[in-house]
């Protein structure tokens, strides 16, 4: 998601429900917002990603590899 769509580090973790360094000290005292919209921006993005991943897929000719004898 970092590399490919350029969603941050920060983002990428509340999605995954990890905990960035300091922020279990801090962060659920203080920073009680649950970056609902963020995450799900970053959600649609990357299904928006593997749709085109599958889509790209379909459309390449398929050639068979089988060893020679």
């Amino acid at each position: 998601m970092a590399e490919d769509l350029g969603i941050s580090p920060f983002i990428i973790a509340k999605v995954m429900d990890h905990k960035l360094p300091g922020e279990a000290e801090m962060g659920e005292v203080y920073n009680r917002y649950d970056y609902m919209p963020e995450k799900r921006r970053a959600l649609l993005r990357w299904c928006d990603h593997l749709d085109n991943i599958r889509a790209d897929r379909r459309t390449r000719k398929v050639v068979s590899m089988t060893p020679k004898a």
